[in-house]
């Protein structure tokens, strides 16, 4: 039972620190998935002099083209700011997503990086040293992943240095991870992450 939580917990995101307690980490994720209770009030239908407005659709992301150059600044400043999210205790569920984020992340990445920050918080995992760093950084033509994507990129973050400790008590050190990520304009034009998948590796592998 063990293991199959902590492949599912890597599974969602490969995070820079060993799940330890992973029955804590799915403890804190189900309270993120539980209702408040609360319910919306109806909305009133309109009368005859009365004209409702049509909500604006939400920005899809487009293939407009962009540079690796572009894409890896977009990469690295995510890293970035996850990282700072982190070594403050993650996020709490039911917590909305931060500019930090949001404004550079969508879809699947974004999703991605906040069930992250949830399992954070859930753990109680408390940053004492050490950091990630990306080592290397290129583009991956040719893949067809996510086809709305117009750039996909592979890297390596090596967060091997990272100390930290559980509610616990519990030691715990990063790890390194091999991480592909997919991008693309929304509809103002703005270059968002919009999906990404991370797999621990014993060496980088990327060249």
């Amino acid at each position: 039972m063990l293991l199959r939580l902590i492949c599912f917990a890597r599974k969602v995101f490969m995070h820079h620190h060993r799940i330890i307690v992973a029955a804590v980490a799915v403890a804190a994720l189900t309270v993120g998935c539980h209702s408040t209770g609360s319910t919306s009030a109806p909305t009133p239908a309109p009368s005859a002099s009365t004209v409702s407005a049509s909500p604006a659709p939400s920005p899809t992301p487009t293939a407009g083209a962009i540079s690796a150059t572009d894409a890896e600044n977009i990469y690295r400043t995510l890293h970035t700011n996850v990282f700072e999210l982190e070594k403050k205790g993650g996020l709490v569920p039911g917590e909305p997503a931060p500019a930090t984020l949001s404004n550079y992340a969508t879809g699947q990445a974004l999703k991605n990086y906040m069930t992250f920050m949830h399992q954070v918080s859930g753990l109680g995992l408390t940053w004492k040293s050490g950091a990630s760093k990306i080592t290397v950084v290129r583009e991956k033509k040719g893949d067809t992943t996510y086809p709305e994507a117009a750039i996909a990129l592979e890297s390596c973050e090596d967060g091997s240095s990272i100390r930290s400790v559980d509610r616990h008590g519990q030691a715990d050190h990063g790890r390194l991870t091999h991480v592909d990520s997919w991008y693309a304009r929304d509809k103002k034009g703005t270059i968002k992450m919009i999906a990404r998948n991370g797999v621990e590796v014993s060496s980088c592998d990327v060249k």
